[in-house]
């Protein structure tokens, strides 16, 4: 599965990955997914249609710098079912470690696989990339000395590398956030690293930005602003700065409705906060 898993990336050539990933996506086939053309084709014999982004990627490697395209609907449904098989198969609650823990080659695999996806998270998705953090929180909170591990293979500063370059406008990318930040935190080295990165940050941009705002329905603000108060109570070295985001928040929901206009101020002018278009206020 984590061949598989590594093929579909792009770590792997395509074709590398075992039969034992076919036979886990087809466990799903009661749920009527398109990603059993896909996963029960044997190795090597990948449709035209899954083949198309990679082609269109090395095709366009000299064309102009453009938005990225986007995996296809059945290598992204193809991924998620690999993705929740590894964190099901590999990492459930057991009393034996050595039973459950990939090889070391395997787990190498898994980690570049998992790299790659925080370096591409538009290409991939929002819920791949979520599926992916996941993968990385569950591996920390199953076995806490797994992160050197995955320190050495820079996992964890490849995602907050990709958090600092703006949040997916995904729900469930944005709403990983907390639970991701908690699990790095555990560890001295790993929140060291949150603190220096300062990607709580990133949440101005979130909350202001028309990009991410469209995503902020349903439940999803709900879930984010839970896991934000989980973060803060069990890593109170950083209420000082989720105190300081929420109040920037503020400030720039205010300076966004014209507030700091109606108080007085006579004129206005175009400022950018986290990459979003506010209105900073001058005093005339």
């Amino acid at each position: 599965v984590i061949k598989r898993t590594a093929a579909e990336v792009g770590v792997l050539p395509r074709g590398s990955g075992s039969g034992a990933a076919a036979a886990a996506a087809a466990t799903t086939a009661a749920d009527g997914d398109v990603v059993m053309d896909a996963a029960e084709q044997p190795p090597g014999q990948i449709s035209e249609q899954q083949q198309a982004p990679g082609q269109a990627a090395a095709e366009g490697a000299a064309a102009p710098a453009a938005a990225p395209k986007q995996l296809s609907h059945n290598r992204k449904t193809l991924l998620k079912f690999l993705l929740r098989t590894i964190a099901l198969s590999s990492y459930a609650p057991t009393g034996n470690l050595a039973a459950t823990r990939p090889q070391d080659e395997d787990a190498q695999l898994l980690y570049a696989s998992l790299k790659e996806m925080y370096r591409r998270p538009e290409e991939f998705g929002g819920s791949l990339f979520s599926l992916a953090v996941s993968v990385m929180t569950d591996l920390i909170h199953h076995e806490p000395q797994s992160f050197r591990q995955l320190q050495e293979a820079g996992l964890p500063d490849a995602y907050l590398a990709a958090i600092q370059a703006g949040v997916v406008a995904s729900g469930d990318a944005i709403v990983s956030i907390p639970s991701a930040l908690v699990a790095l935190c555990l560890n001295s080295t790993g929140l060291a690293r949150v603190r220096e990165a300062a990607v709580l940050n990133v949440l101005v941009d979130v909350f202001t930005s028309k990009k991410t705002m469209r995503v902020l329905t349903s439940d999803t603000p709900a879930i984010l602003g839970s896991g934000l108060e989980e973060l803060l109570r069990f890593v109170p070295s950083l209420r000082s700065d989720g105190v300081n985001v929420v109040l920037g928040v503020f400030r720039a929901l205010c300076i966004l409705g014209g507030e700091c206009c109606r108080a007085g101020r006579r004129s206005c002018s175009t400022a950018v906060v986290r990459g979003s278009a506010v209105l900073a206020c001058r005093k005339g």
